[in-house]
């Protein structure tokens, strides 16, 4: 048994090995972000493809341009692995990119990882867009929100730190802005990929909305400000005021 366990331990190294090699030369040759994207789904999203869609979108709208990207909730080998996305893309195609989570194992991954364009903090999100170089939210092109994990059956929190963020970078962002949101789901989306994860009697009837990330945002009268792009599992705003 132990013998099996060396031997499997081992191929699983080869295995991550030569996926990495792979994913580095396809990335060498990219001339495109949606070249970017497709590598990036094949090599390094663990799970998240219900959002592939909304990453070209967000990402394909600047069209290879250099661009300035934000994040809140880093996702570190872990998710859709969205931050070494954003790296990519700003490594290949200019700009830079600064993601904050407020788990230390978030930014270590992350540094050992990122090329010289991108940054990662741990911080509180709210405490980190009120505190750091207020220039750099001016020039923002892209923004994904993916901080404070939603609970289906206590989604409240979620909500009202997503609203709380959103509310302090609508001050500080440009006209033309995207603002992408994750776990803000249509009701096609909440059926295929949150409704089996409720534990209680909750349900969308006895809340009167679909719990998400980005719901209060939607329920605001600041999303008059904001052209809503796309919706599926996650939400795709673009500033218009």
């Amino acid at each position: 048994m132990e013998i099996l366990k060396s031997y499997l331990k081992k191929f699983k190294l080869i295995y991550n090995l030569q996926k990495e090699i792979r994913y580095t030369l396809a990335n060498y040759f990219v001339k495109n972000y949606k070249d970017l994207i497709d590598n990036h789904f094949k090599f390094k999203a663990k799970y998240g493809q219900m959002n592939q869609t909304l990453f070209e979108l967000s990402i394909g709208y600047f069209n290879n341009q250099s661009i300035n990207i934000f994040e809140t909730g880093s996702s570190a080998n872990w998710g859709a692995n969205s931050s070494l996305l954003f790296d990519s893309y700003v490594y290949k195609f200019g700009g830079k990119f600064i993601t904050v989570d407020i788990r230390p194992e978030a930014k270590k991954y992350l540094d050992s990882k990122f090329s010289k364009r991108s940054l990662s903090f741990k911080d509180d999100s709210l405490k980190f867009i009120e505190s750091f170089d207020q220039k750099f939210f001016e020039d923002l092109n892209l923004i994904y929100l993916d901080s404070f994990d939603l609970d289906i059956d206590n989604p409240q929190p979620s909500m009202d730190h997503c609203l709380k963020e959103f509310l302090l970078l609508d001050k500080r962002i440009k006209k033309g802005c995207l603002v992408a949101i994750d776990d803000t789901p249509n009701l096609d989306a909440f059926e295929k990929y949150m409704k089996h994860h409720f534990k209680t009697d909750n349900s969308i009837k006895s809340y009167g909305f679909i719990p998400g990330k980005g719901t209060l945002i939607l329920q605001s009268e600041i999303i008059n400000n904001y052209d809503i792009v796309y919706q599926y599992y996650g939400l795709l705003l673009r500033k218009i005021k």
